[in-house]
């Protein structure tokens, strides 16, 4: 195993210098307070995530389009979030009610029609929230199935009951991500720890990993699945990683100890996050057989107004990315979009061809190491 994770890091990774063209960086603001965060982006430039307003520690589930931002959670005194918009504009996430220890410890999902939320159901329990939506109106997320339990992958079809994905023999599951043709990924929990999974109609399987934690955190539309992979039991050590059908990819970081996968377009150019060798957390994005800082695409002028680009959680099918991005000048973390310019994109079956390529090494060392025992 160890062997087929250093061939990836050797012949599949090419880093990018940060001398890239300069893309569109927009600073999507805040509902007046200092913070706000883009979770998704759909292929009509419709950005959903939360925001927090002047004076006030209560996140707003938020919609940005047509250079507009629009308050969802207005309607509640509580916390709530926006987490994928599909391209007919329907808003998913969830809002936090009080609990019966304090805090807003319960969770609700959340389903939007323009500015008009409703409450939907949980799987029995007083807990749920949604993480995506398909262009079919098919909802992915979790919820539990009586009080103090571990959650259960669900799906939604429109508003009805959510139906149980199951638990693969874990102990919990989570939904987070869905395709267009249904396939749902996220991960099992036991004893703590995930583990990646997909499930294609009612069969769920987990995915192969290091024997440590991993996740799955969206699908596109070809199959191709993003997500995390831990390299050591104190999950220390982290790369994204890609899966291809039975095929594990990782992913190169840009020099650090942790990388995560968070989104995958249609074109196979996936975005997350990426540690420095300083510890310091950068967006990347990943085209293939390229990782790339999105920092570099800020212009000088972004750049010396204080704008560092924390994250990438995002991507359409143009290309488009959204994300948090920090200002080192007033403290304050905005939610951002930026245009990626074109670039060579990797086919569907291109990764595929990369396992396929990296086993074929995996095997060659194994019969020398035979040849030479």
């Amino acid at each position: 195993m160890r062997m087929f994770r250093q061939g990836i890091l050797t012949t599949a990774i090419l880093l990018i210098a940060s001398t890239q063209t300069q893309a569109a960086f927009t600073d999507l603001g805040t509902l007046g307070g200092t913070k706000s965060s883009a979770i998704s982006i759909n292929n009509l430039g419709q950005v959903v995530g939360f925001s927090y307003e002047v004076n006030s520690t209560l996140s707003r589930a938020t919609l940005w389009e047509n250079n507009k931002i629009t308050n969802l959670g207005g309607a509640f005194n509580v916390p709530s979030y926006a987490t994928d918009i599909n391209d007919s504009g329907t808003v998913v996430g969830s809002k936090n009610l009080p609990g019966p220890w304090g805090g807003f410890s319960v969770s609700r999902p959340l389903q939007w029609q323009g500015t008009q939320a409703s409450e939907l159901s949980t799987l029995g329990g007083p807990n749920g929230a949604i993480n995506s939506i398909n262009n079919s109106g098919k909802m992915a997320g979790s919820s539990d199935l009586v009080a103090n339990s571990l959650f259960h992958a669900a799906v939604w079809e429109n508003t009805a009951k959510p139906s149980d994905l199951g638990i693969l023999g874990a102990m919990g599951s989570v939904a987070i991500g869905v395709n267009n043709p249904g396939q749902v990924v996220g991960y099992t929990t036991d004893k703590g720890i995930g583990h990646a999974a997909v499930w294609n109609g009612g069969t769920g399987t987990q995915l192969k990993d290091y024997g440590f934690m991993s996740y799955a955190n969206a699908v596109n539309d070809h199959g191709l699945i993003a997500g995390t992979v831990g390299l050591d039991n104190m999950n220390k050590v982290s790369r994204a990683a890609l899966w291809q059908g039975d095929s594990l990819l990782e992913l190169a970081g840009l020099g650090g100890d942790t990388s995560f996968a968070r989104a995958v377009n249609n074109a196979g150019q996936v975005v997350g996050v990426s540690s420095l060798a300083n510890g310091t957390y950068r967006a990347a994005l990943w085209a293939g057989q390229q990782i790339i800082d999105l920092n570099s695409y800020l212009s000088s002028e972004e750049i010396a107004a204080g704008w560092q680009l924390t994250s990438a959680n995002s991507i359409n099918n143009s290309g488009w990315v959204v994300g948090d991005a920090l200002n080192s000048k007033t403290g304050e973390s905005h939610a951002y979009m930026m245009s990626t310019p074109a670039m060579p994109v990797p086919e569907p079956e291109t990764y595929a061809l990369m396992g396929m390529g990296l086993l074929a090494l995996l095997a060659v060392r194994r019969t020398k190491g035979r040849t030479q025992a």
